[in-house]
């Protein structure tokens, strides 16, 4: 049986956000669909920053990427930023994913200190 997962962009597609607008879902162009990567079993979310530009992309994997972040600093600026990947299995389920407790702290953390060094 095939797996559905969302597949997009956010360079090519605008409204491929880190998160959907659910009050707009009627709106968006971003439709789950069928993977067409050999043994797809996972889908997957990433965020962050590719060729100076933040973004968000969404694929189908045969691989459990995990899910973790990591927070990226270049040395031509003083930005510190978010890089995430997020697994999933099963249909659609690469719409979104949970904010931990966790992960909220750290990203607070992290922008406090960045604030205290300059």
């Amino acid at each position: 049986m095939a797996l559905y997962c969302y597949q997009c962009d956010s360079a090519v597609q605008t409204d491929c956000m880190e998160e959907f607008d659910h009050a707009h879902k009627d709106q968006l162009t971003v439709k789950s669909s069928e993977c067409t990567v050999d043994a797809s079993k996972y889908c997957i979310k990433t965020t962050g920053v590719w060729g100076g530009v933040v973004g968000t992309t969404r694929f189908c994997s045969s691989r459990d990427m995990g899910n973790q972040c990591q927070f990226i600093r270049y040395p031509d600026h003083d930005r510190v930023y978010r890089a995430c990947i997020y697994t999933c299995k099963g249909h659609h389920c690469n719409h979104a994913h949970t904010v931990t407790g966790y992960t909220v702290l750290v990203t607070l953390l992290v922008a406090m200190v960045t604030v205290m060094i300059r």
